[in-house]
This record gives C-alpha cells, structure tokens and sequence, in this order.
C-alpha cells in the first residue's frame, strides 16, 4: 500500500492480485476481496482480475456476489479457464444444484477438465442418492432427483474407475425405482407406471453390469433382484397396457 502510495504507476494488474493474495494469506478475505475490487475497477476488462474478484468474494462469504462476479469475467472471455466450474461450486454452496448442473454443462462446453467436472456432478448426484436411500418408505422421485447428475457424470468423466461409480449409482437407483414403483402397481394399476418401472429395471440391468467392478457384491445382489423383478414388470405391462378397444 506504501508502495503505490509513492509512485502510483506501480499498481497495475499484479499489483491488485498480489496484494489480494497477501490479505487472503493474512486470513483477512474481507480485504482480499477490497483489494481486487479496486483492481477491477481500475482494469475494467481483465478477465482474470474478475475470476480472482470472485473467488476472494466467496472466500469472504459472499457467494451471490461471486457469481455476478465470475460471470464478468466470462463475458471479457468465455473460454476463461474453470469460469463455469468456478460458478457451479458457488451455486452448490448455495444449495441451487440445478443451477450447478447447468454451469457444468456450459464448464463441459467451454473446455473444462473433464474428470473435474464430472467428478464435482457425481458428488452432488451422490448426495441425492444416499438421501433418497436412507428415505423410509424409499420414493421414486428422490432416486429420479439423482439420475440428471449421474448421468451427466458418466457421460463426462474420463477416468475408468469413476465413470464406473457413475453407472453404478445410476443402476442401483434405477432398481430402487422400478422396485418402489412396483409395490405399488398392484393398487394403482396403472400402464404409464408399469412402463416407467419396465424401462428402470432395463437401466439398471445395463448400468450396473458396466459398473459393477465398484462393488461386486452389491451389484451380485441388485443384478439378482432385478433378474426376479423383471418378469413380473414384463407381465403388468402386458396387463395394465392393453389396447383399448
């Protein structure tokens, strides 16, 4: 601060994002943030200076903030590396995932690492699958809240061990589904529902062989139940779904 004090031309970019990096390494993120807001003011048009304006506001709490912040930067550049992964970490902390899912989508399109991508769309898919699981009576809809993500997840990753977890919450949800909806077609008899948990248990007999190196066991057992489950499903869709004369 004394320094450009003396001679002012001295702050140019650098300036601004050492003196933030000082202030965050100080644990004073207030200030970080202060710092490079000054910053992009004075340099309107760096597109990093505003990626760096974001990160020091969601380090200081004020995550809203940042992603105003972090789409500046893209509209100077919209290749900016991580922009879009760095907006979909805010929207998850701000408890918004499908506002997430669609900054990962746009991360993917801009060039993104991949398994980075992916792996941050798994672990929000995850969290809705172990909620769904530990649901008593187990809901359709819960499970059905996780698949976009999984989804996205297998279709990104790159690496094999990942994109195997991918497939297999993917197809052990589709179980819980088509089980779920199941136990109830008896009472509801109804042909659309039949056909939902039909093309359920389809996926989860797909997903969870291509992922079953995750858990051999658990995906021993799920194969097992879906291989009982399955002709009963076939049978009320050839049921609840005949043709109206």
């Amino acid at each position: 601060e004394e320094m450009v004090q003396m001679d002012t031309s001295l702050a140019d970019i650098g300036f601004f994002q050492r003196l933030s990096a000082l202030y965050a390494a100080d644990s004073q993120p207030q200030k970080a943030a202060e710092a490079m807001a000054r910053g992009t003011r004075k340099f309107p048009n760096d597109a990093g200076s505003w990626q760096i304006y974001a990160q020091t506001l969601k380090n200081a709490g004020q995550t809203q903030q940042s992603i105003a912040a972090a789409k500046r930067a893209l509209a100077i550049d919209p290749k900016i590396a991580n922009g879009w992964t760095q907006i979909a970490v805010a929207y998850n902390e701000l408890d918004q995932p499908d506002s997430a899912l669609v900054a990962l989508r746009e991360a993917s399109a801009a060039g993104d690492d991949k398994n980075t991508v992916g792996s941050f769309a798994l672990s929000i898919g995850n969290r809705f699958y172990r909620a769904a699981v530990a649901e008593d009576p187990k809901k359709p809809a819960s499970f059905e809240r996780a698949l976009p993500y999984l989804h996205f997840a297998d279709s990104t990753i790159v690496d094999a061990d990942a994109k195997g977890n991918a497939k297999f919450l993917i197809g052990v949800s589709s179980y819980y589904i088509a089980s779920s909806i199941a136990q109830g077609l008896q009472a509801s008899k109804n042909c659309d529902e039949a056909k939902m948990a039909q093309a359920a248990a389809t996926n989860s007999m797909i997903y969870t062989q291509a992922g079953g190196k995750t858990a051999p066991d658990a995906a021993g057992q799920i194969l097992g139940a879906i291989g009982q489950l399955s002709p009963y499903l076939d049978g009320a869709v050839k049921t609840l779904c005949k043709a109206t004369p």
